[in-house]
């Protein structure tokens, strides 16, 4: 698997998360700076999931876990500072868990990402309801 493959399935692990734990996505991109945004990280425990998910979802297709020097362990940091340590130490399994219990829809959304490059705004919250819906969940 290449490194834009890779990409789209980290960004769908966090994207799917994001959708799934109410932190509202608004943008997935592979183009340029992968990332997604996403409009609430007022639940620190989701946001925690949600960042080490797209971990998981790289790793599951033969990735790098892609934490260590990532954005995504400063972001990862700021939030499990905010948890108790039994909470935080419970985010990798739980983690790992839901993208096991997702990997349709993550699996759907790298697919489209990959096709698109980028999702945002109306046409990002029309795939994720298309995706939720024709993988059953």
């Amino acid at each position: 698997m290449n490194e834009r493959e890779v990409s789209a399935y980290h960004e769908a692990g966090h994207c799917i998360a994001s959708h799934r734990l109410g932190c509202k996505p608004v943008l997935i991109t592979i183009d340029a700076a992968p990332r997604v945004l996403h409009t609430d990280d007022s639940d620190a425990t989701a946001v925690a999931i949600m960042v080490y998910a797209a971990s998981a979802a790289a790793t599951r297709v033969g990735g790098p876990s892609a934490l260590a020097g990532s954005p995504d362990l400063a972001m990862l940091m700021k939030f499990v500072s905010k948890l108790s340590i039994k909470v935080a130490e419970a985010i990798p399994s739980k983690s790992r868990q839901f993208v096991d219990e997702h990997w349709a829809e993550i699996e759907e959304l790298a697919r489209v990402v990959l096709q698109r490059g980028t999702l945002q705004g109306d046409d990002l919250a029309q795939e994720l309801a298309r995706i939720c819906k024709i993988c059953g969940s």
